[in-house]
C-alpha cells in the first residue's frame, strides 16, 4: 500500500475528499490508484514518492472524464453506438471532439497548470487499464 501526501483540489488547498478531485498532482498518486489516475499517473506518483526526479505534473482524474461524459450527455451517444453503428468508433470520437469540456473541469486543470508554472508540458492519455502490475498497453 502506498503513502499517500493529502490530495489538493483546483485551488491548490487539501481536498475534502481524494473520491472527488477532478486535478490530484503526482504526489498524492500511488499504485493503489489506478481506478482513478490510469497507469501512467498512479506509476507516476510512486516514482515521485520513492524520491525519483519526475517533473512537476498531475493528473485529470477520471471523476473528471466522468464530468466530462455526463455534462455532455455523452453515455447514451456511446451506448447508441455501440448498439446500432458498425463504424460506432468514428461517431463516439466525433461525439467527444465536438463537446465542451465543462467548466468546473477547465478551471481545475488551468489552475493545475498554473501551478506549474505555464512552462512547455507534456501530455499523455492513459486508460485504466493501461500499465497494470501484469500488462502493459504501448500506444
Amino acid at each position: 500500500m502506498s503513502t499517500h501526501m493529502p490530495a489538493t483540489d483546483e485551488a491548490g488547498t487539501e481536498a475534502t475528499t481524494e473520491a472527488t478531485s477532478l486535478v490530484r498532482r503526482l504526489q498524492t498518486l500511488g499504485r493503489d490508484d489506478l481506478a482513478v489516475a490510469g497507469g501512467k499517473g498512479a506509476n507516476l506518483g510512486e516514482l515521485v514518492q520513492a524520491g525519483f526526479a519526475v517533473p512537476a505534473g498531475f493528473v485529470a482524474t477520471t471523476v473528471a472524464y466522468d464530468h466530462f461524459v455526463a455534462h455532455n450527455g455523452l453515455g447514451e451517444t456511446i451506448a447508441r453506438a455501440l448498439r446500432d453503428d458498425q463504424a460506432g468508433g468514428a461517431a463516439i470520437r466525433d461525439a467527444f471532439e465536438a463537446a465542451p469540456v465543462p467548466p468546473e473541469v477547465e478551471r481545475a486543470i488551468l489552475a493545475a497548470y498554473d501551478r506549474l508554472g505555464q512552462g512547455a508540458v507534456a501530455v499523455r492519455s492513459s486508460a485504466t487499464a493501461e500499465d497494470l502490475p501484469g500488462a502493459a498497453f504501448a500506444g
